[in-house]
């Protein structure tokens, strides 16, 4: 199932974090539109479900898989605020730092994610058809999937499931979750 299923990374993440997906990197090279016209599952993490929503819309019969997405559309300055705060405070931040890309990646790293920040996330999301859309969210997540997001899925409709004792960060409890989607 390995090469139906592409998984798209947050922010700088490699894929050593990640289980045993086609990892797209995003955050090396200058991000390009893929040609992901077999993808049965496009999985997206934290700002790396910007770039799998858009390749949605070329493959309209993948199923998204999104967790903690970034929503609702925020500027520059407040993702940077929450980015700090969150590589500060938040728990699995050592995981995290040990599973970054390298610092000679940062600037390509930087001008990808705002390029994806561009995207609507939640235009695309209402987009796609509720048996072709699973997002989850960590309980704990209060840097980007938070509360405001919360109710931004609940307002719009958007049915969700969330994860006890789980934060922003991906860990293996996330990995064994969405293995249960995946068929």
């Amino acid at each position: 199932m390995k090469e139906f299923t592409y998984l798209f990374p947050g922010f700088s993440q490699d894929k050593v974090l990640y289980g045993n997906y086609s990892y797209i990197n995003i955050w090396e090279e200058k991000y390009h539109k893929y040609n992901l016209s077999n993808a049965k599952y496009l999985i997206g993490h934290s700002m790396g479900s910007l770039p799998a929503l858009m390749n949605w819309r070329e493959n309209k019969d993948a199923t998204v898989i999104l967790f903690n997405p970034l929503l609702p559309k925020r500027n520059y300055l407040n993702l940077l605020i929450r980015f700090k705060m969150m590589f500060l405070t938040s728990p699995g931040k050592i995981r995290a730092i040990k599973g970054s890309t390298s610092l000679k990646y940062l600037f390509v790293a930087i001008k990808n994610a705002i390029t994806f920040l561009k995207i609507d996330a939640l235009e695309i999301i209402k987009e796609i058809p509720k048996d072709k859309l699973i997002i989850i969210r960590g309980e704990k997540d209060k840097y980007f999937c938070d509360k405001e997001s919360v109710d931004v899925l609940m307002n719009s409709r958007i049915s969700f499931i969330e994860l006890k004792g789980i934060g922003h960060y991906w860990v293996p409890e996330v990995d064994d979750y969405i293995k249960q989607f995946i068929k």
